[in-house]
């Protein structure tokens, strides 16, 4: 289990005794988000405008190419995805940082983008902290649809296996749980 703690990355195991410890992320100033593509651990640093991949084992630190504010990451089918909080957009990136984002040309829609998932149809499904909305974009990356209205729903997380929609609420302390439907 990895955990993002603003300046530090701490890494977890699952069995139970397990020790925390703690990963070096150089000038990391907000850690906000976790991805993985199988490989390696990607950290948003929304404050740095920057991701760091991690190598799990040897802890090894690559800075990559990222929006300003990177807020939620994700990856899907080998791609990987970002939304940016000042930007207001949504982001293709390049895993290895060498391409420059790749904007979606959506800022018009969202105010203050936090979170990203992608489902396995390819709708994009993103949380707009201040617009109080979760947003489904189709897989045509233009095709906008609101999903629910909700206070400041932070980033966001799915069950693939039974269809659900984790959405924690900011200033509530709470987790609102959806199930996602086919149609």
């Amino acid at each position: 289990l990895y955990i993002a703690d603003n300046s530090r990355l701490l890494r977890r195991p699952l069995n139970p005794g397990g020790q925390l410890t703690h990963i070096s992320v150089p000038d990391a100033e907000r850690l906000n988000d976790l991805a993985t593509d199988g490989t390696s651990i990607y950290a948003s640093d929304t404050a740095g405008g920057v991701i760091y991949k991690v190598h799990p084992e040897s802890h090894e630190v690559t800075v990559l190419k990222a929006p300003p504010t990177v807020n939620g990451i994700t990856f899907h089918n080998g791609a990987f995805f970002a939304v940016s909080w000042d930007q207001h957009d949504i982001y293709e990136l390049d895993p290895e940082g060498e391409e420059d984002p790749a904007p979606f040309g959506l800022a018009d829609y969202f105010t203050h983008l936090d979170g990203i998932e992608v489902l396995e149809d390819g709708t994009f499904i993103v949380s707009d902290f201040t617009g109080n909305k979760i947003w489904a974009i189709g897989p045509d990356r233009k095709t906008i649809a609101p999903l629910l209205d909700i206070e400041t729903p932070a980033d966001i997380g799915i069950d693939r296996k039974r269809m659900l929609l984790y959405i924690p609420l900011f200033m509530k302390d709470e987790v609102a749980i959806y199930r996602l439907r086919n149609d």
